[in-house]
């Protein structure tokens, strides 16, 4: 079974974040799916909202400074799932 996450791509300083879907294990570029805006502060409140979308956070890193990047599972994780998060592509 092909299991997709969602990557989302988040600035702290603007609030927006770019989102991609990535196969599970794949060298595969991820391929993208929207943008959505997070006005929160801090990652503890990314997560927070994510976690009320519905999303597993499966891992998290500092990309530098200003950008987090978070891979995401729901239970379904799929693109349908994006617009929970208020995702615009």
């Amino acid at each position: 079974m092909r299991q997709e996450d969602l990557i989302l791509v988040w600035d702290r300083w603007s609030g927006w974040a770019h989102l991609a879907m990535h196969q599970r294990g794949s060298s595969e570029q991820p391929c993208f799916a929207g943008i959505v805006h997070l006005p929160v502060a801090e990652a503890s409140a990314v997560h927070v909202r994510l976690a009320q979308a519905g999303f597993e956070v499966r891992s998290e890193y500092s990309v530098d400074d200003q950008l987090l990047e978070f891979r995401l599972a729901t239970p379904a994780s799929s693109p349908a799932a994006v617009p929970a998060l208020g995702a615009r592509s």
